[in-house]
């Protein structure tokens, strides 16, 4: 009975204590204030700009109207310099062939693989105002283009919109419509073709999916793993009714992915 007492009593004594310490969570107390504070404090994103254009006026016209843009943006702050093309570099782009090729010129004279910088070279054989490449480049034609040129690092090179939207504290549409996390992700290019019978269509889709697609799911790949199908379907019905839009580029290549 004695014994008995005694373990009972060590337990409450010793043991209870010890297992109370020793499995007790530890709680920090955060500095609220100073968290509260960053609500204060500009939140932007600082990334370099180069102008590259084949006369001094046409580079100033294309920076003042881009500063003119964002100026006034909270999200995006550039950092933009101009420069006239040298006269081989000049020659190079007007001579060569595609724009592919244009970009492999530039590439050897410029470091396109610097990180946080973008560059708007002019070119004038363009068959549209603006063509993006995926390589932190983008060429225009002339000082028309201007305008094109702008929408597009508005809307596609910078994507402001979404940026802004992530601010706020509703979510816009862009972030709702956002992927879902994953480890990996199937992409299919799939080419539909009604009649064969009819149209005779020659298109070699698992090229089409490397060119448009691969450069951009390259960048990617060290956040996931990307896995480029292409298909055809045939004599299958399709009720779409095509429109042209003459916002980036002058003809839009539709495809169902």
């Amino acid at each position: 009975m004695w014994a008995s007492a005694s373990f009972v009593g060590v337990l409450i004594i010793i043991g209870l204590p010890l297992w109370w310490k020793t499995t007790e969570v530890y709680r920090v107390s955060l500095p609220y204030d100073k968290i509260s504070s960053f609500d204060t404090l500009s939140h932007s994103i600082t990334t370099e700009l180069t102008v590259l254009a084949n006369d001094e006026a046409t580079a100033a016209e294309i920076v003042g109207l881009i500063e003119n843009e964002f100026k006034d943006s909270d999200v995006i702050k550039l950092k933009i310099s101009k420069q006239v093309i040298s006269q081989q570099l000049h020659s190079t782009l007007n001579s060569v062939a595609d724009e592919h090729e244009a970009v492999e010129e530039v590439a050897a004279v410029f470091d396109l693989d610097q990180h946080n910088s973008f560059y708007v070279v002019q070119r004038k054989p363009l068959f549209q105002d603006t063509w993006l490449a995926g390589e932190r480049i983008m060429f225009f034609r002339d000082a028309k283009a201007s305008r094109t040129v702008v929408q597009a690092l508005k809307r596609v090179v910078y994507q402001t919109s979404v940026l802004e939207g992530a601010k706020s504290e509703t979510a816009d549409v862009a972030r709702q419509t956002r992927f879902p996390p994953g480890g990996g992700y199937h992409i299919v290019l799939s080419v539909v073709h009604p009649r064969p019978d009819a149209l005779k269509v020659e298109l070699d889709a698992g090229e089409a999916v490397e060119d448009y697609i691969g450069s951009f799911v390259d960048e990617l790949s060290v956040l996931h793993n990307f896995t480029l199908k292409s298909q055809w379907l045939h004599l299958l019905d399709f009720d779409f009714q095509a429109k042209q839009v003459f916002l980036l580029f002058s003809i839009i290549f539709r495809f169902s992915i």
